[in-house]
């Protein structure tokens, strides 16, 4: 599917052969011709949606590998600071404490 393309001109042919379908004065011919111009716009409109449809998952497909890139990319760099800043807990906006087990505390057995 990746390179995968409607011909347009080869559907353009085909509507352009089916106008110039001359008008017969039998009514069974001109039945058949009815249905023929039927069948032939069902293909055309069948054909430009799926084109437009391709062409939406070939640009959603280069999105999609555009930002996987970009995601490698920043996951796979060493995080850095601007010169001149630093990490700080000063700029914690809040606490967060654990009364039961504080960082480091060592766990006490309990005595038999």
């Amino acid at each position: 599917m990746k390179d995968t393309r409607i011909d347009l001109e080869d559907v353009k042919i085909i509507e352009h052969r089916a106008k110039s379908l001359s008008q017969s004065s039998d009514i069974v011919v001109r039945e058949l011709t009815g249905i023929v111009h039927r069948l032939i716009h069902g293909y055309v409109g069948t054909n430009i949606a799926l084109d437009v449809c391709l062409r939406w998952c070939r640009e959603l497909q280069q999105g999609m590998v555009k930002t996987n890139a970009q995601v490698t990319r920043a996951c796979s760099a060493e995080p850095t600071l601007p010169k001149g800043h630093s990490l700080s807990s000063s700029n914690l906006s809040r606490n967060w404490r654990s009364l039961s087990t504080p960082p480091f505390k060592v766990p006490t057995q309990p005595s038999a």
